[in-house]
C-alpha cells in the first residue's frame, strides 16, 4: 500500500504528512531532524525535546499525601507556601494548619521545593461549610451506591434488579454532579 501511494509525487507528499509514524523516509525537508538532547544549539537545558512529552509542574493548590520525619502521613491540599513552611487543609476534616518544611520527609521536601511560593488565602474553599456538606453528601451517595451494587449482585429477582439499576443510574448522575461541584469549589 505504501508503494502504491509513493509512486505518485503528489500522493507521496500527502502520505508523508499523514503517515509520518509509518514512513521512515519521506523525502528531503518534510520531517525536521530530531533536536539534540540536553539543550544544544543555544536552547536551554530542560527545553522541549522532540519525541518527549513536556512534564507539567504542579501548582498551588495541589492535593498530596505528605509524610513527616516520624513517618506519619496526611492527605491534604497545599494552599500556600513560603520559605519556611506550607499551609495545608487536611482532606479528612477540612482543618487548616501550617507545617514547617523541616518536618517533612526528604522526598516531600524536594517535591514541595519544586512548587512556586504562593501566599495562602485567608480561607480556602475546603474550609467552608458548603464544601464539607457536599463532601458528606458525596460519602452518603457512595455508601448507597455500594449498598445497591451488593443488592444487584446478590438478588435473583428481576424487579429488584431493575429497581436497583434505576436507582444506581440516578445516584451515579448525582455523584457526578457532586464531584464537579466540589472541583469547582476547590478552584476557588
Amino acid at each position: 500500500m505504501i508503494r502504491a501511494i509513493s509512486s505518485s509525487g503528489a500522493l507521496r507528499s500527502a502520505a508523508c504528512l499523514l503517515l509520518p509514524v509509518f514512513l521512515t523516509s519521506c523525502g528531503e525537508g518534510l520531517l525536521p531532524p530530531p533536536a539534540p538532547k540536553g539543550g544544544g544549539e543555544g536552547k536551554p537545558a530542560g527545553s522541549f525535546v522532540q519525541g518527549q512529552l513536556p512534564v507539567a509542574k504542579p501548582t498551588i493548590p495541589v492535593r498530596w499525601t505528605l509524610t513527616d520525619l516520624d513517618g506519619r502521613t496526611v492527605d491534604a491540599t497545599i494552599v500556600g507556601k513560603n520559605a519556611t513552611s506550607i499551609t495545608l487543609v487536611r482532606t479528612a476534616d477540612g482543618k487548616r494548619f501550617e507545617l514547617p518544611l523541616a518536618r517533612l520527609s526528604e522526598s516531600d521536601q524536594k517535591r514541595v521545593g519544586d512548587l512556586a511560593g504562593k501566599a495562602a488565602p485567608s480561607k480556602h474553599p475546603m474550609e467552608s461549610s458548603l464544601y464539607r456538606m457536599k463532601s458528606a453528601k458525596l460519602g452518603e451517595v457512595d455508601d448507597r451506591i455500594a449498598e445497591l451494587n451488593s443488592v444487584y449482585a446478590t438478588t435473583d429477582s428481576t424487579i429488584k434488579r431493575r429497581s436497583a439499576n434505576s436507582e444506581l443510574m440516578r445516584l451515579n448522575a448525582e455523584r457526578g454532579e457532586l464531584v464537579e461541584e466540589l472541583r469547582d469549589l476547590e478552584r476557588y
